[in-house]
């Protein structure tokens, strides 16, 4: 049986790793230069339409998360006298994702208007990286001084 100080010792392990690559990741995005952002962009080959929402799809389907977040959040909008309350759960759940959808279509559609008007400017860009690499670095620096609990 594995007792509760190894447990401790692996969550202390996996902060170190995680810190450890979000400094790597902020790195990496102070290090890359605006024209070699912008040549990786222009050579890589554009995805075939739809891989981009499948990934994402993947990745909330796989997010535990999200299963969490339904199970906790749906079942006090549930008729407690409902025949079958699993239709409820079940219909409330699909309305959720429509209107998430809708609303993440919005923020995508508006996100990528933006970019194409800001992309001409290349210190928007710069200004991004280095905003980027510092909240990258500040999370790690939390995960690193944070508290022993």
């Amino acid at each position: 049986m594995v007792g509760l100080a190894t447990y401790i010792i692996r969550y202390r392990w996996l902060r170190l790793a995680g810190a450890i690559y979000l400094l790597y990741l902020a790195w990496k995005m102070v290090r890359e230069t605006g024209t070699r952002a912008e040549e990786s962009s222009r050579d890589r080959l554009p995805d075939r339409p739809g891989a981009t929402f499948r990934r994402g799809a993947l990745v909330n389907v796989l997010n535990p998360k999200v299963a969490i977040f339904f199970l906790a959040f749906l079942p006090q909008f549930v008729d407690p006298r409902a025949e079958v309350p699993a239709v409820q759960i079940l219909a409330l759940g699909l309305w959720f994702d429509l209107v998430g959808t809708l609303v993440n279509a919005g923020v995508a559609l508006l996100a990528a208007g933006a970019a194409a008007r800001l992309k001409s400017r290349g210190w928007v860009a710069r200004a991004a990286r280095w905003i980027g690499a510092g909240v990258m670095s500040a999370f790690a620096i939390r995960l690193l001084v944070a508290q022993r609990r």
